[in-house]
């Protein structure tokens, strides 16, 4: 069975990895949940616990499953800010497009992700 506190320390480190990643600073995320940056950087640093409801309000707020804060980085799998070259380049392609057709394009590949674990 997984320990609590791994599941907190899996969720802080994916918390960053996903901010960076969508480009935003820890006082844009502070701003979308209504506390300080300070707060942003307890939360990911793993010093204070998001709570579900904040998880689930950041989760639709950037259109995203909360299931992509599961523990699928553990057991050898690789981490959330090792990417590989190809979804780099994907990111700075989704980056360089309109906001609205990169939200689009995010959206449709959750769904698809989705989908596929559904069908596994």
């Amino acid at each position: 069975m997984i320990e609590l506190d791994e599941w907190n320390r899996q969720i802080a480190r994916q918390l960053r990895a996903k901010r960076y990643l969508r480009g935003e600073s820890q006082q844009d995320v502070a701003e979308v949940l209504a506390v300080t940056y300070q707060q942003v950087q307890k939360y990911e640093r793993g010093t204070n616990r998001i709570s579900a409801a904040m998880l689930l309000y950041l989760c639709d707020q950037w259109e995203i499953s909360p299931l992509e804060f599961s523990l699928s980085g553990r057991s050898g799998q690789r981490d959330d800010l090792q990417l590989t070259a190809r979804e780099t380049a994907l990111l700075l392609a989704l980056r360089g497009l309109e906001p609205k057709m990169a939200s689009a394009i995010r959206r449709l590949t959750h769904l698809c992700a989705e989908r596929a674990q559904l069908a596994a």
